[in-house]
């Protein structure tokens, strides 16, 4: 009867993973062997290429990536791509991982985005892509995935830096508000809307924001010379 119940209970696993254990057992085996090729010694390589490839073929698209993974492991950058490109068009799941290690490709970045455009990941990633010669499409790419859901701080603080290269100095000071508020990593939002109010000649304000700084960085320096040149 045990085994019965643990037959019925693999069976429902199954059922609504919507996959086979066979192709699960390719897959992690295929990383198993992935992993030793990488870190003990590259004549796993094959064993983990077989199993891959085999994942691939009965539908485990992750073992694109795994066989993506070694390609660049071997230094056929080229054949990773687009191994990876070919898994991107069947599902988003690593866009994560190719915005790592493509922060600044604008061409993946925009395949990305025209795949899954309500993804606010790939959004971000052609935003960050353009920032450094279109800081206006930049903005408005910022602008749509921030409209999505909220973000923490630091998302706010690198609008705020779009905003005030652009010379959007109201939006700047609004997006390094928010930012401030939301305690962002590090406190960038404050100590950045206190170095725009010093340089909009709004001293009162900068002094605030300074303030608000060393609360969530005491004994900032820059910040305690900063109040100190504005005579607090």
């Amino acid at each position: 009867m045990r085994t019965v119940n643990l037959v019925l209970a693999l069976l429902v696993v199954v059922l609504l993973a919507g996959r086979s254990l066979h192709s699960a057992a390719l897959l992690n085996w295929g990383f198993v062997g992935l992993l030793r090729a990488g870190v003990e010694t590259a004549s796993a390589a094959p064993v983990a290429v077989d199993s891959l490839e085999k994942a691939v073929a009965v539908g485990r698209s992750s073992g694109l990536w795994g066989l993506g993974l070694l390609a660049r492991w071997q230094g056929d950058g080229a054949k990773s791509r687009a191994l990876w490109e070919k898994e991107l068009a069947l599902t988003p799941r690593s866009i994560p991982f190719l915005r790592t290690f493509y922060p600044l490709d604008e061409a993946l970045a925009r395949q990305s985005y025209r795949r899954y455009p309500h993804f606010p990941l790939t959004i971000f990633w052609l935003g960050e892509a353009l920032a450094g010669k279109d800081v206006a499409g930049a903005i408005a790419l910022y602008e749509e995935a921030m409209a999505q859901d909220d973000f923490d701080g630091v998302r706010w603080v690198e609008l705020g830096w779009l905003y005030r290269r652009n010379q959007q100095f109201d939006q700047a000071m609004h997006a390094y508000d928010l930012g401030c508020r939301m305690r962002d990593r590090g406190g960038n939002g404050c100590w950045q809307a206190g170095l725009l109010s010093q340089e909009l000649g709004q001293n009162a304000e900068a002094i605030r924001y300074y303030r608000l700084t060393l609360r969530q960085i005491p004994n900032y320096g820059p910040a305690l010379e900063r109040l100190a040149g504005l005579g607090e």
